[in-house]
């Protein structure tokens, strides 16, 4: 459906995924390897279970090659994003911003 959403408004829409989707297709997705999605999105939304393969899908690796102007956006759960390395890019302007209602702990979260 975000997909769906953003091809609406005319952006080009590139995914990443295990399995590609062939309503995805039809609609427009491009399909690109990981590292790929990585570095030209301007937007990446994360869509995917929690699982041992996605923990830290989205490591201190992959946040300094987004790039400066990207922002991330985790539909997904906590652990798929490395949280200690995303505020660590944030505090030091490596990406614009982030969307995030998840952590990998719930709750409570420490005051740091």
């Amino acid at each position: 459906m975000t997909a769906k959403l953003f091809t609406a408004f005319g952006a080009r829409v590139i995914a990443y995924s295990r399995s590609e989707s062939g309503e995805a297709k039809r609609i427009g997705v491009e399909y690109v390897p990981l590292d790929t999605l990585i570095g030209d999105s301007d937007i990446i939304s994360l869509h995917v279970p929690s699982t041992p393969a996605t923990k830290h899908l989205i490591s201190a690796e992959k946040l300094v090659r987004m790039k400066p102007s990207a922002l991330l956006i985790n539909c997904a759960r906590g652990p798929v994003v490395d949280n200690a390395a995303l505020a660590e890019a944030l505090t030091a302007g490596k990406i614009a911003g982030a969307g995030i209602d998840v952590f990998d702990t719930e709750p409570p979260l420490s005051q740091d």
